[in-house]
């Protein structure tokens, strides 16, 4: 295909915080060590895989098809992440009930296989951006900072959400600028808060040595 500034600029920086977002979370697992903090890194070092093949996708054909694997793994290591003790395995109704909801979806023309991902991967992060927020509001008490991680995912999902209606009203683009727009929001919202988190964790791991 032709490729477009704005596309390539708006994925390069879905690219760029994706990466950041991701070297930040691995920083973060060496000084503390939390599974949490594994799992976000292999979450947005996906995340940016498939931000980089979409790039790629510009300038050679073909590529779309595999795009959305990375996006899955991605979503599932963020719903992993924030798994409440072992109640990871009791969503898997969940996942069929919300599936079969958003069925019609199916029905557009084109890669089905892509589309059964596409709507798990969405199901996961909603997961994820709900989980996360259950266990940040006992804490946003004390710190209301500790919501913006939450709502960073809740945009990222609200993106992927926006992004279905690209597939069904392929006469515009403004569904895909849009989804575009508020997943690189929810991507910059995160990547600031890890980044200052680990400022302070630095501060406090100095302080104390």
């Amino acid at each position: 295909m032709n490729p477009n500034l704005l596309d390539i600029t708006l994925h390069s920086i879905g690219l760029l915080l994706s990466l950041l977002i991701g070297l930040s979370s691995y920083k973060g697992y060496r000084v503390t060590a939390s599974p949490t903090m594994l799992r976000l890194t292999l979450a947005f070092l996906s995340l940016s895989l498939a931000f980089l093949l979409n790039v790629i996708e510009f300038y050679f054909t073909g590529v779309h098809t595999i795009t959305f694997i990375p996006t899955t793994i991605a979503y599932f290591f963020l719903a992993y992440a924030y798994t409440i003790q072992s109640g990871f395995k009791y969503m898997i109704p969940l996942l069929a009930l919300i599936t079969f909801a958003i069925s019609p979806f199916f029905s557009i023309s084109g890669n089905v296989i892509e589309y059964v991902s596409k709507a798990t991967a969405f199901i996961l992060l909603v997961y994820g951006s709900t989980e996360s927020m259950v266990i940040a509001l006992p804490k946003a008490r004390i710190d209301k900072s500790s919501l913006l991680i939450p709502t960073g995912l809740s945009l990222i999902a609200l993106g992927e959400f926006v992004s279905w209606y690209d597939l069904i009203f392929t006469n515009t683009r403004v569904y895909f600028y849009a989804s575009m727009i508020i997943k690189i929001s929810g991507l910059a919202l995160i990547y600031a808060t890890i980044h200052i988190l680990l400022t302070k964790t630095r501060v406090r791991f100095s302080s104390s040595n």
